[in-house]
This record gives C-alpha cells, structure tokens and sequence, in this order.
C-alpha cells in the first residue's frame, strides 16, 4: 500500500470517481484510466491514474490529509 500526505483535499471529476464509504473516506474509479493529482505536503503535484475499481482511502490527521492505495490499483 502506497500512501501520500498533503494539506489539500481532493477535487477530481464526478463522472471518474464515486464515494463508496463515509467511514472512512473511500472512493473508488467507476471508469478506466482515471487520473488524480494530488499535492504533498511541499505543493509538489503527484499525477496518478487509476483503474476502474481502484480505490483511493483518505483520512484527515490533525492539519493533514493522508491518502494511501494500493499500487496494483494503478494502471
């Protein structure tokens, strides 16, 4: 499981990604190729792209965001 902390977030398109759970936060691909790019903690951009089903976990610790996935979810 790869994981990546940022002080931001996410915005990302409707029509790639849906929300599957409250607790925790997990949303998951519902088309193939779906791209992410999340900002670090020092504002550098991490570009991704997911598979349909992938899942990207998001928890909130204290001022951060933590995001972590798993890499077979990738493409």
């Amino acid at each position: 499981m790869a994981s990546l902390f940022s002080m931001k977030s996410l915005k990302f398109a409707e029509k790639d990604w849906i929300q599957i759970s409250h607790e925790p936060v997990i949303y998951e691909s519902i088309v193939d190729n779906a791209p992410i790019t999340i900002y670090d903690t020092n504002g550098m951009p991490h570009r991704m792209t997911f598979r349909k089903g992938g899942k990207l976990h998001l928890e909130k610790i204290e001022e951060k965001f933590r995001f972590h996935w798993e890499s077979s979810d990738l493409k």
